[in-house]
């Protein structure tokens, strides 16, 4: 980081420490990481803030262009360029904005500039598509004439780019101040039309006549190539925000929108534009055109120019700038509910990714076990998660909501010879690819997704020595035998909004072991969101019943978090897998959609219910909660744990060649304190075996020791569905019994 002033307020050096981040002295210093040569990936340049001095115009004189210049020689001398972008507009002066503009061009690399107004939510929705015909627009704001007018005229572009023939640039600006602001309009009745529409959509705005509350209002004047009349009104004292309206030929009233940003923290309408720089650094392309900037600094600087000359209008012959508008959506869906953020959740997810990555550190190697005989050398560490002490209100006690990575707080697994209890694996870290909301609009949450396990397939080869993916419950096993840490692949957030299950089954091709069905709270076109808009249908479509059925097949993790109770109780209903509920809240404390009531919580607990596999008086053996799957984890203290699968009358269709190894539920149950049989009453009595050598295998197991119950260990003692909770041993503290 390089900062060009440091104020008494300066927040940089504070957030260098904080994020270790090195501050240098020079923009050089920066660019080559205090090497020789350019060292790194793109170039961000806020030249925004800080004392900087105003010309005879008005305009403040940030160093936009002398900061890029020396961004521009670093470039020249290392013999190559990265993707930059350049907040606000480009400059005060048109000849300098022309130069940056060209620089990049000269030096070919991506290039990226403006406002966050633009790419801001809408409200309503408006959006034209390509080729839209409009015979006049207007623009309606406040603020500073430079700094606010600038925001004003990106909002107006971002929606006449759109229009028949693309753009083709401006051919005279003029800016008018005060009394001239109103007799213009009365001379131009659309302009009147088209202001109140667009104020008509101001959620700011001071009762009274907008004459009355402006006491210096200012106008530019746009005439653009093809004859397109439009205007920008700047009304402080009347309104407050970003508004646009326009006259479209075959619409019988003015289509307007307001350019709606976050009032108060998080300010999430910030979030598009970091998204969008993030896109152009990742991808070296440009996500829409620097075009728009360029000509919106060059009306500007002329408007400030014609306001400078009393309003003589002032031809633009040098603002002939074609282009053509992005086929895509720019503007980001829903927006945020008041107190939630799409910054705060991308700041969430890229939490959850770093925790991920932190868990590839190898396991500490576990102390020996006394025994007479010294353990295998080759012998893995083995973990798990401590015991819950909650009860089992908490939606961390339901079946298989214990999602997040265990690994923080480890404590070694205890051996033991009962025929329920056999050695486990390590309980294996879940590594987050989180798809937000931006990028449904344009259709783009598969594509993102694959980016996402690209990244992380990249991230899991470069750590290999410590980490391995999983893709079934052997990969686990063979992993932990290894003494690596098993990575499972987990989606949240769409994987497709039509469902397409040849796209499931691509992303389960390349890893993916866990998806969520609902996107957030988005609408898909399957499955129903909590917190969606009204929907066409209720819970699944028959659709989303093929989705649940294929992940079924395929032994991939359904995640129901976000979705409606109405999704989660079919869900339920038809899926033979025990299903999966991340972060959910308890409704009956917030009552919100989001969260989920007491009887779906106690549901979503039997359904991770299973059998262990035993030998029934006939001799006979039930089926294994899950096929090929690691032996269900022991407790701390040696008693066995139940395992959370479910639908053991499924198991002889999973055992079968041709179906895929099964996910292992049993991996992520958390402990409890022992299994008992329910008709003795008694705990096992099998003993931990003192030394590995005398641990009994399961196959070994399920023939020569007495058979537990099948529905031992129940998972919610408080359901009415569910068995008895299992009895502590012998002096374990009584509270053990609701773990």
């Amino acid at each position: 980081m390089f900062t060009d002033q440091l104020p008494a307020n300066d927040m940089s050096r504070d957030m260098a420490a904080r994020h270790n981040v090195t501050i240098y002295d020079d923009v050089r210093s920066a660019l080559t990481l205090g090497g020789p040569t350019l060292a790194v990936d793109g170039v961000v340049l806020i030249g925004e803030h800080g004392n900087y001095p105003d010309n005879e115009k008005g305009q403040k004189l940030y160093p936009r262009h002398r900061l890029f210049s020396e961004i521009v020689r670093v470039y020249e001398a290392s013999g190559r360029a990265v993707p930059t972008f350049c907040d606000k507009h480009l400059s005060t002066d048109w000849d300098k904005a022309k130069w940056m503009y060209d620089a990049s061009r000269r030096l070919r690399f991506p290039f990226l500039a403006g406002s966050s107004v633009p790419i801001a939510w809408r409200k309503p929705e408006l959006e034209f598509p390509n080729g839209v015909r409009i015979r006049n627009a207007v623009a309606t704001a406040y603020g500073g004439k430079e700094a606010y007018g600038f925001h004003a005229l990106e909002s107006l572009q971002v929606m006449l780019e759109r229009r028949q023939g693309g753009e083709s640039g401006v051919a005279r600006v003029q800016c008018l101040d005060g009394p001239a602001v109103w007799n213009w309009a009365d001379s131009h009745p659309w302009s009147l039309k088209l202001m109140n529409a667009a104020n008509a959509r101001a959620e700011k705005i001071t009762p009274g006549n907008v004459r009355d509350n402006v006491k210096s209002p200012s106008v530019f004047l746009l005439t653009f190539r093809d004859g397109l009349e439009a205007a920008v009104f700047l009304l402080n004292g009347h309104i407050e925000g970003f508004h646009f309206a326009a006259d479209v030929i075959g619409q019988p009233d003015p289509q307007s929108t307001l350019m709606w940003l976050q009032p108060g923290r998080y300010y999430a309408h910030f979030s598009t534009l970091t998204h969008y720089i993030e896109e152009l650094i990742l991808h070296r392309k440009e996500p829409y055109p620097v075009e728009r900037t360029l000509l919106t600094t060059g009306i500007l600087a002329a408007a400030m120019d014609s306001a400078y000359q009393q309003g003589k209008p002032l031809d633009t012959p040098h603002l002939a700038i074609r282009y053509r508008a992005p086929t895509i959506s720019l503007q980001p869906r829903p927006r945020p509910r008041p107190g939630a953020s799409l910054m705060r959740r991308t700041l969430l997810a890229l939490t959850l990714a770093a925790l991920a990555a932190a868990q590839i550190h190898p396991p500490p190697p576990r102390k020996p076990p006394r025994a007479p005989s010294p353990p295998s050398p080759r012998a893995p560490p083995n973990y798990t998660a401590k015991p819950s002490s909650s009860t089992a209100t908490s939606t961390s006690s339901a079946a298989s909501s214990t999602m997040a990575p265990t690994s923080a707080n480890p404590s070694p697994t205890a051996r033991s010879t009962s025929p329920a209890c056999s050695p486990a694996a390590s309980t294996p870290p879940c590594s987050p690819l989180f798809v937000p909301e931006q990028y449904y609009p344009g259709r783009h949450e598969s594509r993102q997704a694959l980016r996402l396990i690209d990244l992380a397939l990249a991230q899991i080869a470069a750590n290999s020595s410590r980490v391995e993916l999983a893709r079934n419950a052997p990969d686990i096993a063979r992993i932990n035998r290894s003494g690596k840490l098993a990575a499972i692949l987990d989606l949240e957030g769409g994987f497709d909004l039509d469902g397409d299950l040849a796209i499931l089954r691509a992303l389960y091709r390349s890893g993916l072991r866990m998806a969520q069905l609902p996107a957030h709270n988005w609408a898909n076109s399957f499955a129903e969101s909590c917190c969606a808009a009204a929907s066409k249908f209720t819970g699944l479509t028959a659709h989303g019943r093929a989705v649940v059925h294929e992940m079924n097949r395929l032994g991939m993790v359904i995640q129901v978090s976000h979705a409606s109770d109405a999704t989660i109780e079919q869900v339920l209903a038809i899926s033979t897998q025990p299903i999966l509920a991340s972060h959910h809240g308890l409704r009956h404390r917030n009552n919100i959609a989001r969260n989920m009531p007491d009887d779906l919580i106690r549901k979503l607990a039997a359904k991770g219910r299973c059998h262990p596999a035993s030998t029934s008086a006939a001799g006979s053996t039930t089926a294994p909660c899950s096929n090929g799957a690691p032996a269900t984890p022991a407790s701390p203290s040696g008693t066995p744990a139940p395992s959370a699968n479910a639908n053991p009358n499924s198991a002889s269709r999973r055992s079968t060649a041709s179906s895929p190894k099964h996910f292992p539920w049993s991996a992520f149950r958390r402990p409890t304190s022992s299994c008992s049989n329910p008709k003795t009453g008694s705990p096992s009595s099998k003993k931990p075996s003192p030394s590995p050598a005398k641990t009994t295998s399961p196959s070994a197991a399920t023939s020569t020791a007495a058979p537990p119950h099948p529905e031992a260990c129940a998972t919610s003692p408080t359901s009415p569905a569910s068995p008895k909770p299992c009895s502590a041993e012998a002096g374990a503290n009584p509270a053990s019994k609701n773990s």
